[in-house]
């Protein structure tokens, strides 16, 4: 199956940033589809990282106003997010 530019998602966009330039798109999609077609994967974004270190600094950044700057920071969602709020006070 061909799969046209414009309709790929934007995270996909941002792994063929991060792919050799050589690499196929259409083969690089169709592998993803192949393996993970309609489920949703966890990619742990800093996999051996001090979680307790993580957890202290966004709380002691946190403002009330910066939720989502933290989150895209640290690679957790609002859930995580809150439930680090929750367990820290």
């Amino acid at each position: 199956m061909i799969y046209r530019a414009e309709a790929y998602p934007e995270a996909l966009e941002e792994l063929f940033a991060v792919l050799p330039e050589d690499a196929d798109r259409n083969e690089v999609i169709e592998a993803i589809v192949k393996a993970w077609g309609g489920h949703r994967i966890y990619i742990p974004v800093r996999y051996g990282y001090d979680v307790t270190a993580r957890n202290k600094e966004i709380i002691q950044r946190y403002n009330g106003r910066n939720r989502d700057q933290l989150c895209k920071e640290f690679g957790i969602g609002r859930s995580r997010f809150y439930s680090i709020l929750r367990k820290g006070s």
